[in-house]
This record gives C-alpha cells, structure tokens and sequence, in this order.
C-alpha cells in the first residue's frame, strides 16, 4: 500500500483504507459476536453436565453401581473360604 499511489491518487488510496478499516470493524465484530456464541454455548453445557450430576435418576445408578462394588467386595472372601474349604474336604 505504500507506494507511489499514495502520492499520484490519494483519493483512491483514502477509499482504499476507508474499505481496509470498514472490513477489519466487520470482522472484528463478528468474532466478538462469535465469541459471545461460544461462551453461551460453554454456559449451556456446564449446566447440562450440573443437571446431570444431581439427576436422580443418574444419583440412583451411581449408588446401586457403588452398593454392587461394595457388595462384590464383602462377597469375595467369603467365596474364597468357601472354595478353600471346598478345597480341604
């Protein structure tokens, strides 16, 4: 842009920039608009994912999942005394 039409034709060098300028406020605004969309969309999720941790239903799965480890582990060394004893007889 710095070249001789600075000088030979500022008019069209003025409607040049005038056009670069308006182009990069465009642009400028739509990635704040852009921005404002994504950290929208960043909110939405968040909720989802909070709406699901105090779902009941998700509440309820995650304790019966937690009552079956526990039950397996109070269960296994009784099953292992009983095959050990299955084993001596």
């Amino acid at each position: 842009m710095f070249n001789n039409e600075i000088f030979t034709s500022p008019d069209k060098c003025i409607e040049e920039c005038d056009k670069q300028i308006n182009f990069a406020k465009n642009l400028i605004t739509y990635l704040e608009q852009y921005k404002m969309q994504m950290e929208a969309m960043k909110t939405m999720a968040n909720s989802a994912k909070a709406l699901q941790d105090v779902n009941p239903l998700n509440m309820m799965n995650k304790f019966m999942d937690f009552m079956s480890n526990s039950a397996s582990l109070i269960q296994t060394p009784e099953k292992n005394k009983l095959e050990e004893g299955e084993a001596k007889e």
